[in-house]
């Protein structure tokens, strides 16, 4: 039997290799990003993400970071008007 660490080692190794070889660039380059997605995406036996179990709440991804700016500079534009 396939440990729960020997699992996640198995997909980040997938995900790297298959960035890696349709972007033609260095697999070190997609290591952040790849952590970043195994830690945000909820996990199926804990019911949550990695990252919410260690810090207590979800991570700031791109897209919520251009949310949040875009959430503000509406707010800021409506205040003026």
């Amino acid at each position: 039997p396939v440990s729960i660490v020997e699992r996640q080692i198995q997909v980040l190794k997938n995900t790297i290799a298959k960035l890696a070889y349709e972007h033609n660039h260095n697999w070190i380059s997609y290591l952040g990003p790849a952590l970043f997605t195994m830690r945000s995406t909820v996990n199926e036996n804990l019911g949550c993400t990695p990252h919410l179990l260690v810090f207590g709440h979800m991570p700031r991804g791109p897209l919520s970071i251009i949310c949040d700016t875009w959430s503000m500079s509406k707010q800021y534009a409506t205040s003026y008007e």
